[in-house]
């Protein structure tokens, strides 16, 4: 990694951190010790006013900032692509002020630079205590997505990593970069290296918004689900053909049909339940198709603001404005 070499740090506020204001400043120095320009990109997204007012108030104390606000608030993946869509940089970072360490950009920068990597990720090395349903949920996500795709999300898409352009490209042109952007750096095969790291003791994502996109990545990478869903709708086809078998046999064989009502009734219940599984299937991945229709997430951004002092404008490879 060059040092002439552009850094571009994208964070997104949401209303979980605590002082963002003084968190983006502990950021700003320690990426200034790197001795390589950069910008920090800011995505607030659905951040409180005073939150918005703190960022305003921040682009005349801190340089080579760009802040974007969303007009309405929407999930996490797409507020970091949103971020990915206006860096400049030749290296990307992404962090989660509401619990990654300011000073792990740095050290992402400087293990990229000594292993020669493309993808350089923060792993925390003490595992945080987790309620019952999130470890259900990271359980069964991980479980599932193995047996469906052939390889794990070992590292479960930590918020904090590094990844060059190349990688953002490719992320970018995908033609679902919000899945890409959780599974990239996995399945790509990029030269990777890990940082251990420890994340502070801060609120995370809601769980309802974890399994969200949790269930967009598991079904989204390839026709594996949709295989899945069509087994199941040909063993609920079989299981109905030897319903219809069993109904013919009841009424050869016995004259009052009534003690089988019972069991009629649960294998009626089963065909139903196996018809919403497959239905509900397939119209999540019409869902998916529109989304990769799109080629981009749904945002809307309503203002941007840039700091006073904004060395961005020298780095791009423009000679003359128009």
């Amino acid at each position: 990694m060059a040092a002439t070499q552009i850094l571009s740090i994208i964070c997104v506020l949401d209303g979980r951190q605590s002082d963002p204001a003084r968190r983006l400043e502990d950021l700003h120095r320690s990426v200034s010790l790197l001795g390589m320009p950069f910008e920090i990109v800011v995505v607030v997204n659905g951040a409180p006013a005073t939150a918005a007012a703190a960022m305003r108030a921040l682009t005349r104390c801190l340089d080579s900032l760009q802040i974007y606000f969303f007009k309405r608030r929407t999930d996490y993946v797409t507020a970091v692509l949103a971020g990915l869509e206006n860096a400049i940089g030749d290296w990307v970072a992404t962090l989660d002020l509401a619990c990654d360490e300011p000073g792990v950009v740095r050290e992402l920068v400087l293990t990229a630079r000594r292993e020669r990597c493309e993808v350089a990720v923060a792993a925390a090395g003490r595992p945080r205590r987790r309620g019952m349903g999130e470890t259900l949920l990271s359980t069964g996500f991980h479980f599932a997505f193995r047996r469906l795709h052939g390889y794990s999300l070992a590292l479960e898409a930590p918020t904090a990593r590094l990844i060059s352009r190349a990688v953002v490209n490719e992320v970018l042109q995908h033609d679902s970069p919000l899945i890409a952007l959780e599974t990239l750096t996995a399945s790509g095969g990029y030269a990777r290296a890990v940082v251990r790291t420890t994340s502070r003791a801060a609120v995370r994502l809601p769980v309802s918004e974890r399994a969200r996109i949790r269930w967009r990545t598991l079904i989204g990478i390839n026709a594996a689900p949709l295989r899945l869903a069509n087994l199941i709708c040909g063993l609920g086809a079989l299981a109905a053909l030897a319903y219809t078998v069993y109904v013919v046999v009841v009424y050869l064989v016995k004259t009052n049909v009534m003690p089988g009502w019972t069991t009629v009734s649960l294998i009626l219940s089963a065909m139903f339940l196996t018809m919403s599984l497959v239905l509900g299937m397939l119209s999540e991945y019409l869902i998916l198709l529109l989304d990769a229709g799109a080629r981009r997430g749904r945002y809307e951004i309503g203002e941007e603001l840039s700091s006073g002092v904004q060395p961005r404008s020298k780095l791009l490879n423009v000679e003359t404005e128009l």
